[in-house]
């Protein structure tokens, strides 16, 4: 329950920073991880998703997403850089009472809004980053997937680029039953079914086209 609030409170957020809509829930639980408790528990949850992507598992299972984009990794990666948590809010406000003992209560004041202020550098930075790091365009997409699909009689390996441009074929994909089928973006069938062999769709069952 605890990391679905935490995935559905900083959503919007994960969004705003560029992160694709459908890593925005991953992203999410990630900031949570990092607010209430630390960046360390945050960045080995975060190589894990790394690692499965690495491994090509399976991108859905149950529906849930098991893995984020490269885009979403590297947004998630300075989102997270930083001390602004609770844990190291209790430790400023502890090692600053004891040296100004006097100043206590404006110590405690402030430090809610330091550590809003730190979370929204790191946000800031991770802006930067998803600007530095902009996802495939359609265009390149449609030459990726027709020299991997229709140049080559051998099924490509499941890089990330590949995968990624799979799931922006799927968003271009109506289907009206099994023979009522339209892609838009001049994307073919044999590219459709080449990538339903490699990652299934969230959207419609792809066991009918791989």
């Amino acid at each position: 329950i605890y990391q679905v609030i935490c995935s559905y409170i900083f959503m919007p957020f994960s969004f705003m920073m560029g992160v694709d809509w459908e890593d925005s829930f991953i992203v999410g639980k990630l900031i949570g991880y990092k607010t209430f408790f630390n960046e360390f528990v945050a960045y080995e949850y975060l190589a894990g998703l790394i690692t499965k992507r690495r491994n090509n598992g399976p991108l859905f299972i149950d529906g849930v997403k098991q893995y984020m984009s490269i885009r979403s990794e590297t947004i998630a990666t300075y989102a997270l850089c930083g001390f602004a948590n609770f844990g190291s809010l209790g430790i400023t406000i502890g090692g600053l009472s004891s040296m100004a003992p006097s100043r206590k209560g404006d110590i405690a004041a402030g430090a809610i809004r330091a550590m809003i202020a730190g979370t929204v550098a790191c946000f800031m930075t991770a802006c930067i980053a998803g600007i530095l790091s902009a996802p495939v365009a359609q265009g390149s997409c449609l030459d990726i997937l027709e020299n991997s699909f229709l140049n080559s009689t051998a099924l490509p390996a499941s890089s990330p680029e590949i995968i990624d441009c799979c799931l922006t074929l799927y968003k271009q994909v109506v289907i009206n039953g099994l023979s009522n089928v339209t892609i838009a973006g001049n994307y073919s069938m044999a590219s459709l079914s080449g990538c339903c062999q490699l990652v299934a769709s969230p959207s419609f069952n792809c066991s009918s086209f791989a």
